[in-house]
């Protein structure tokens, strides 16, 4: 039942991004940052590399939203 939980916030959260939801964008980075950094970690070496990719990618996510 969590997971279903958790699928259905992170729907909602995707969502409200595409709709250019600021508030909505900075809750799903900070919950899947601290997914992301110990699994890029482990490939870069370096925690400012790895916070580069992060930022990388989660612009990417801000300037696809919509599509």
């Amino acid at each position: 039942m969590t997971d279903q939980k958790h699928l259905h916030n992170e729907g909602d959260l995707l969502k409200r991004v595409a709709l250019a939801d600021e508030t909505a964008f900075r809750e799903l980075m900070l919950f899947y940052n601290g997914q992301l950094a110990p699994f890029i970690l482990q490939f870069t070496k370096s925690k400012e590399k790895t916070e580069e990719i992060i930022q990388d990618i989660f612009m990417q996510v801000w300037t696809t939203r919509e599509t």
